[in-house]
């Protein structure tokens, strides 16, 4: 009899939605990771709820399902918080165009008109739809490396996985899996975060530089 993939899809695709959706936490995002985690979840809790060992083909579908899941969870979260972060948002556009005395009509035009109300619900149109497309496949991803694989994965998949943040998000998934210390999920945590920090930094800079 094949598990049951309702509840841990909606669990799984809820804490997709939610992470993804809230200022700050969702830095980590940048990699994937709540997603990875969200589909990690959803196999995890199908697995508890089956006795026998879930195969390889229902862990990609009930990650799958949680991606899906997550986006439509991820666009009801944001609506709120996009509007209560829209006045916020008008005032950094506004400080930025009175700095950027060089910037060209046409762009000062765009980033007027992008604080707009029109503008930020077809930016969250937009969103959900590439949302849509990334949650399902790493969702998939997630639910897929947290089924049984037998043989596991091969030891080159497994150095990689040490050097890249998804591999990082998952590693620290079956380290939470096997009990570990909270202190060492801790640290992976704050690597994972701390990486979706820099990028923002990073590409944040890069914007000033060439408009400013």
């Amino acid at each position: 009899m094949a598990p049951s993939k309702t509840q841990p899809a909606l669990l799984g695709g809820l804490t997709i939605g939610v992470l993804s959706a809230l200022p700050v936490i969702n830095l980590a995002n940048c990699c994937c990771a709540w997603i990875l985690f969200g589909g990690a979840l959803a196999a995890y809790l199908m697995q508890q709820n089956h006795a026998e060992p879930i195969m390889i083909g229902d862990g990609a579908i009930v990650g799958l399902l949680a991606g899906l899941i997550g986006a439509f969870v991820w666009v009801i979260v944001s609506v709120p918080i996009t509007l209560a972060m829209a006045p916020f948002q008008a005032a950094m556009t506004q400080d930025f165009l009175s700095n950027a005395r060089d910037l060209p009509p046409e762009m000062r035009a765009f980033f007027e008109r992008f604080s707009g109300a029109p503008t930020i619900g077809l930016g969250l149109l937009l969103g959900f739809f590439v949302m849509l497309v990334v949650s399902s496949l790493f969702g998939m991803l997630g639910g897929l490396f947290t089924a049984n694989i037998p043989g596991g994965l091969p030891a080159a998949f497994n150095a990689l996985a040490n050097f890249i943040p998804q591999g990082l998000v998952l590693s620290g998934w079956r380290m939470a899996l096997a009990g570990q210390p909270v202190g060492d999920l801790l640290s992976t945590f704050v690597i994972v975060t701390g990486i979706g920090v820099v990028m923002f930094i990073l590409g944040a800079a890069m914007f000033r530089k060439r408009f400013a």
